[in-house]
């Protein structure tokens, strides 16, 4: 901060950035990268903060955090240079952050960009009633994602639940299976030990009609 605040900016830069390359963790390297993009700013070097907030920003979505700034600022700069496109899907899902985890940090500085998008779309729109049309076909937009997002959010819970269902029910039919496997073995166990019984019975027989016809014999 001292050297930012003296304006030895490549300095201040110089000795934070070998820092990036020593794998800290992705919060921590978000915020080393949105203090480099604080002092690029301060240096009047767009260019260099527009990299710093990118890299912040894909460390912040890879640390998992939905309570960012770098996001925020990189769309805000991306409208600055009239990148429309890009800044609008960047504060689009930088808002949907902010209100989903109800930061109520970022939600005033949301608002604030909402306010900065306003102003770029209406430099280039000509008459208000284009203005209007092209506010409410965003909103609808905006509101037919969120719908379909809801919607597939249904349908996957709907699919979880159904692939519960039917590990259930194989399951269940794994455990039928099982029981018959078990039947069946008691029964083949069975029929072999009548089978042991029937020729048992049959050598008995011989053996008396034997004794019979030797005892006949005699006589």
């Amino acid at each position: 901060a001292a050297l930012r605040d003296s304006g030895r900016f490549a300095e201040a830069v110089q000795l934070l950035e070998p820092y990036t390359a020593r794998n800290p963790d992705y919060q921590e390297l978000a915020l080393l990268y949105y203090g480099l993009a604080g002092i690029a700013r301060a240096w009047g070097d767009d260019d260099l903060r527009l990299y710093y907030l990118a890299e912040s920003s894909v460390a912040d979505l890879r640390a998992g955090t939905r309570s960012y700034a770098s996001l925020y600022d990189l769309a805000l700069l991306l409208f600055d240079r009239k990148d429309y496109d890009r800044a609008a899907a960047y504060m689009g899902s930088a808002s949907d952050d902010a209100m989903h985890c109800r930061s109520m940090v970022r939600i005033p500085v949301s608002s604030s960009a909402a306010v900065k998008i306003s102003e770029a779309i209406s430099s280039n729109i000509a008459q208000r009633q284009a203005m209007m049309t092209t506010t409410i076909w965003l909103a609808g937009v905006f509101w037919y994602v969120r719908w379909q997002h809801r919607r597939l959010r249904g349908n996957h819970r709907q699919l979880i639940d159904m692939s519960a269902q039917l590990q259930a029910k194989n399951d269940e039919m794994q455990a039928k299976n099982d029981h018959i496997r078990e039947i069946n073995g008691a029964l083949v166990d069975s029929n072999r030990i009548k089978d042991r019984y029937v020729c048992h019975y049959i050598d008995l027989s011989v053996h008396y009609i034997k004794q019979i016809d030797t005892f006949r014999r005699e006589v």
